[in-house]
């Protein structure tokens, strides 16, 4: 049975004006910027020392100081990543190993994909791990998409496969230099393919896919969500305590 694709509506909200202002003071946290500042980093090494951070704020260093494009499955646990909590001293250390650092004692897994890495939760049920693998017929975005816009066209694409009612809205910020991107009608691709593939265009990025552990009759949180690395430094991250 063929599905009807639903409309993407998509409320737009400008914070370029913000990012124009004075960076905030570098720590475990940085916001984005209009212009980064970017350094050289040719051995794609990492170097995060910062007391109380959590895994994630680590994960998300890690991209960016490197900009070798990571994907991460969330599990039953959604928060896991975002309340393990230590303190890290990492200097120049390879990707690999500094994300293995990084999940610590979650649970999660790290492995290279064709992308990149792919970090994958050890409490994944089956519902989970089939929509990673969901393949989407003909995906199609709009012209001149950011990168934050094609994960919100991927999350619809997502949920018209798996039966969610009509109907798609969200939010998305976005500054006016941000990089746009052109897909090609795509061959039938996995959710996980096509995630590593829009994470891989210009300054490359990060992907996260939350989805519900069971399948739910409303209220549904599966949704891939993009965070490109164009917008932050890839200076190395200390709180210089």
């Amino acid at each position: 049975m063929t599905r009807a694709v639903i409309p993407l509506v998509l409320v737009y909200s400008v914070f370029f004006s913000v990012w124009a202002q004075p960076p905030e003071p570098q720590g475990c946290s940085v916001g984005p910027q209009f212009e980064p500042a970017l350094g050289s980093n040719p051995k794609a090494e990492v170097t995060f020392a910062c007391r109380d951070a959590t895994a994630l704020q680590l994960i998300e260093s890690i991209g960016r100081q490197t900009r070798i494009p990571i994907g991460i499955v969330l599990g039953k646990d959604p928060d896991l990543l975002s309340k393990t909590r230590r303190t890290y001293r990492l200097f120049d250390l390879g990707a690999k190993s500094a994300l293995l650092e990084s999940v610590t004692g979650t649970g999660y897994t790290v492995s290279e994909s064709d992308a990149g890495f792919l970090l994958t939760a050890g409490d994944l049920t089956s519902r989970q791990s089939e929509l990673l693998s969901q393949k989407l017929v003909d995906f199609k975005a709009k012209s001149n998409a950011t990168m934050v816009e094609l994960g919100g066209q991927l999350t619809m694409w997502l949920q018209s496969a798996i039966d969610h009612p009509q109907g798609f809205g969200g939010s998305i910020l976005y500054s006016i230099n941000d990089e746009q991107f052109t897909l090609q009608a795509l061959p039938p691709l996995t959710v996980q393919q096509i995630a590593d593939g829009i994470v891989s265009l210009g300054s490359k990025g990060m992907w996260i896919l939350a989805t519900d552990p069971v399948q739910r009759t409303s209220e549904w949180t599966d949704g891939v969500k993009i965070e490109p690395y164009q917008h932050y430094s890839n200076l190395p991250t200390t709180d210089h305590h």
